[in-house]
């Protein structure tokens, strides 16, 4: 069996847009970052890039390969954010990715108990495993931040 191993890419420090960052991240809460690269329309989990991200700015940078990725995290405060960045080529290492969900807000009530995300900007998450691509929506949330480029479907009941 042959692999081969494609290292093109830039070392980046990932960055969660100004807008995004707000009252996440009070308390010097953190989050893990999840980009997995967009290929063919899909992403692909065997070359997930992950890094903590702390008051909006990763503490070192990671490679991160050229090309078009899908990203979330999970914020402090519950709010699950999915969007695609293009990497490109960086003026010099440890130059910042900016990751800018483009989200909407979406009443709650009509989408307890949960959600389900098919597709973010083009890309389907169809082949990634549910449990990734689930929002649970309590009894207490009023919205529930999806992406505007976004396929989702309402789940009936979460698993």
């Amino acid at each position: 069996m042959r692999v081969t191993v494609d290292l093109a890419g830039s070392w980046r420090r990932l960055e969660l847009a100004e807008d995004v960052v707000g009252a996440a991240f009070a308390g010097g809460q953190e989050v893990q970052v999840a980009l997995l690269p967009c290929r063919d329309g899909e992403p692909s989990t065997g070359e997930v890039v992950t890094a903590i991200v702390g008051g909006g700015l990763s503490g070192m940078a990671v490679h991160v390969p050229f090309g078009r990725h899908v990203f979330t995290c999970v914020l402090a405060d519950g709010r699950s954010l999915w969007g695609v960045v293009e990497n490109g080529v960086a003026d010099g290492d440890g130059e910042r990715l900016v990751l800018r969900p483009r989200s909407q807000n979406v009443p709650a009530a009509a989408l307890r108990p949960g959600v389900r995300l098919d597709e973010v900007e083009g890309c389907s998450l169809r082949r990634l495993p549910e449990a990734l691509r689930r929002i649970a929506v309590g009894e207490g949330d009023a919205t529930v931040a999806l992406p505007i480029d976004g396929v989702w479907s309402r789940v009936d009941a979460p698993r």
